[in-house]
């Protein structure tokens, strides 16, 4: 009895067939890309962005930095003279 010519009909194994792999392949790619990802955020930080009048202002204390804007100024000493005007009750 020879088996040379005798072909086989049955189903092979799901790791020896390709759309297991390929279906496994998209997920783990997604989270190669985001660790990548997580690990290029970290090694290079962003600066954060101030406004010009914000930099120069960012180390004083509270009052000089009001007192910077003319109208925040203004307004602190609109309230300043109500708050002596009307006696307290």
């Amino acid at each position: 009895m020879s088996y040379a010519h005798v072909t086989s009909d049955a189903p092979q194994a799901w790791y020896r067939q390709f759309w297991p792999w390929f279906l496994i392949a998209l997920p783990a790619s997604t989270v190669v890309a985001c660790m990548f990802t997580i690990w290029l955020a970290i090694s290079n930080p962003e600066e954060v962005l101030r406004a010009p009048a914000q930099a120069e202002t960012a180390l004083r204390p509270y009052g000089e930095v009001r007192s910077a804007y003319p109208e925040a100024a203004a307004e602190d000493a609109e309230a300043a003279a109500e708050s002596v005007a009307t006696p307290a009750s």
